[in-house]
């Protein structure tokens, strides 16, 4: 059986408290609270930004054609492919 010798003596307002938690349980179950609207605090930053598109600078790089840049990343993966696989007849 389960005893509280120790709290209801020591301390009546816990044993009391420890009775309530039910009642307080149900309660918030049936009437939860209502669910409150906050604005997200970082759209404040967007509202200042200017509504223009602006092209970003190369940064001092070389432009690489696209046929160019596609050529130079299947080699990259083809050579990453290949140094993955080792030397041929290894095993």
């Amino acid at each position: 059986m389960l005893t509280l010798g120790a709290i209801s003596f020591a301390a009546p307002w816990l044993l009391l408290a420890l009775a309530t938690l039910p009642v307080l349980w149900w309660l918030l179950r049936a009437v939860p609270p209502a669910p409150s609207r906050v604005m997200f605090p970082a759209i404040r930053l967007l509202f200042g930004l200017p509504q223009s598109e602006e092209t970003p600078s190369d940064g001092g790089r070389e432009q690489v054609e696209p046929s160019a840049a596609l050529v130079q990343r299947t080699l990259a993966v083809v050579g990453a492919a290949g140094g993955d696989a080792g030397a041929p007849g290894r095993r």
